[in-house]
């Protein structure tokens, strides 16, 4: 019975070393036909290095490259200021234009570079090549006053009214232009510009002189018509006063000094009254019924209400002589229909034209 029991026991032990033996050879060819992964180390990180990919196919955003110091790829840094920016148009109110510097958000201001006008601009008071020559003229036929005195308008007339033609002075300075026989040309033939009187003096014995033309001033030339006094003459702030004044041909404006409220309010008021009932450039009659007869101190601002007590009182005011010069030609050299007109100044230069 013991030797049974025995026999068992060694079968035992025989099947449980042939089963490590068999765990053996499993965990041998495991080593062999599966070997164990290698860990590598961490790469040293590179912040420039760009973005990869993983297996999953997402991209793995890596730190952004520092900007370059190229100025195309420097975005402009919106300011964090509270007012807007500056527009980069020019402002032609100042003398200094906006201009972006390097550093973003700050704007700084630099002059702006004078730009001369161009060789052909014209200037006022000329300039070295004027423009808007007309056919025939050259630049060594240009007057010193081309762009100074123009021809502003031309008119050329009809039945009942005068033709005219006028002028204009536009320069700096205080000085004045003689254009006293400088030549005035069209289709029709041509006419030299006459003299003028500068202050018709009360006695009508002033002479005419050359017509000298400062800046803003206009002079009218009138190829009919009539002038009151027979002559050429500067209009003056006192001229409405002339009793002849109605036959002026074309009229002359009446715009005389106003009367003062304060010199007439000594007079009684039958006389204020009277006065005030004459309107502008009104000439008393010292014989009206209204005018009482023993107020002499009003009889007496009467008889100095007229063109020469005008002329003596204000003749000295810096407004007294208009910028009007009136002339009458008395011939009509300009074509009813179309014409060019020429103004030449005494030399024979050309000064400028007017087409109509």
């Amino acid at each position: 019975m013991s030797g049974g029991h025995g026999g068992g026991g060694g079968a035992k032990g025989v099947i449980a070393i042939l089963a490590f033996l068999i765990f053996l050879v499993a965990a041998g060819l495991a080593v062999m036909f599966f070997p164990k992964p290698t860990l590598n180390p961490p790469a040293e990180f590179d912040p420039f290095k760009p973005a990869t990919s993983t297996n999953s196919g997402l991209r793995v955003a890596g730190p952004r490259r520092a900007a370059t110091s190229s100025p195309a790829s420097v975005p402009i840094k919106p300011s964090t200021s509270t007012q807007s920016k500056p527009s980069t148009k020019t402002n032609p109110n100042t003398n200094f234009t906006p201009n972006y510097s390097n550093n973003p958000g700050e704007t700084v201001l630099v002059p702006m570079v004078p730009v001369s006008p161009s060789s052909g601009s014209n200037t006022n008071g000329g300039s070295e090549e004027p423009l808007n020559l007309p056919v025939g003229i050259t630049k060594a036929q240009v007057s010193p006053y081309y762009g100074k005195v123009r021809v502003s308008s031309i008119s050329p007339g009809g039945f009942g009214y005068a033709g005219q033609a006028s002028l204009s002075a536009n320069f700096d300075g205080t000085s004045a232009i003689n254009v006293s026989n400088w030549r005035i040309q069209g289709n029709r033939g041509s006419h030299y510009i006459p003299k003028a009187v500068r202050v018709y003096e009360p006695n009508g014995l002033t002479p005419e002189t050359d017509i000298a033309m400062r800046n803003g001033d206009y002079l009218y030339l009138y190829s009919g018509g009539t002038s009151a006094i027979g002559k050429n003459l500067r209009l003056n702030k006192c001229l409405g006063y002339l009793p002849n004044i109605d036959e002026f041909d074309p009229a002359v404006p009446k715009d005389c000094p106003y009367v003062e409220r304060s010199e007439i309010s000594k007079f009684t008021g039958q006389c204020q009254e009277y006065i005030t009932t004459l309107g502008a450039c009104g000439i008393p009659d010292l014989n009206d019924v209204r005018v009482p007869q023993t107020d002499y101190a009003c009889r007496s601002y009467l008889e100095n209400l007229n063109y020469r007590g005008c002329v003596d009182r204000y003749r000295g005011d810096a407004d007294f002589l208009r910028n009007e010069v009136r002339a009458w030609i008395g011939t009509n050299f300009l074509d009813s229909l179309h014409d060019k007109v020429y103004l030449y100044d005494r030399q024979g230069l050309f000064v400028d034209y007017y087409e109509y």
